[in-house]
């Protein structure tokens, strides 16, 4: 299911041009629960301190590939796309209500893990890669998804439904803060 839920996080991030419905299953969410007041589950690896998606479309330019400078959001809300080859960086805050959910997604996925091991990329149509990497609050640094960019991070064994969550908010997010064709200027 993790392999759809990546091909399907790829397909959206590479430009599908047009939407697709879906009925959601045990491990596709489509809009996670929010959480007025987000108390972390404690865990060994704290709570979130940033996450970051980097993507590569196959044949296409960077500047029209969603995610293809990288996109970053850190605890304040805060994110920064990019920077760009010509070094440009666009920075802004997400909601609070934004912020909240995706802190509740991120902290369920980390009290869900189990272990931490290498990583083994999921393999993906060649020029397609979508990486998506926690870092914690006690530094750890987790790779939630890793679609064909072969990181060799480390990964965590940890709720599928969980991850698919946090993958599906954190596309969400960046498909509303990440332009797309990125600024030259």
């Amino acid at each position: 299911m993790l392999f759809v839920s990546a091909l399907l996080l790829m397909f959206c991030a590479c430009g599908s041009g047009g939407s697709s419905s879906s009925t959601p299953t045990a491990n596709s969410a489509t809009t996670p629960t929010s959480n007025p007041n987000p108390t972390p589950s404690p865990n060994q690896f704290g709570t979130l301190s940033q996450i970051s998606e980097k993507t590569t479309c196959e044949a296409m330019n960077p500047d029209d590939c969603s995610g293809g400078y990288g996109f970053l959001i850190d605890q304040t809300g805060r994110f920064t796309a990019g920077p760009s080859l010509a070094g440009m960086v666009l920075q802004g805050t997400i909601t609070a209500d934004e912020l909240n959910t995706l802190s509740v997604d991120a902290n369920a996925y980390l009290a869900s893990v189990i272990q931490l091991a290498p990583c083994s990329a999921v393999p993906s149509v060649p020029g397609v890669a979508d990486l998506i990497t926690l870092l914690t609050s006690t530094g750890a640094k987790i790779t939630v998804l890793d679609v064909g960019a072969l990181s060799g991070g480390t990964c965590a064994i940890a709720d599928d439904t969980k991850a698919s969550a946090l993958e599906l908010y954190l596309q969400q997010l960046r498909g509303k803060y990440y332009p797309v064709p990125f600024p030259s200027q």
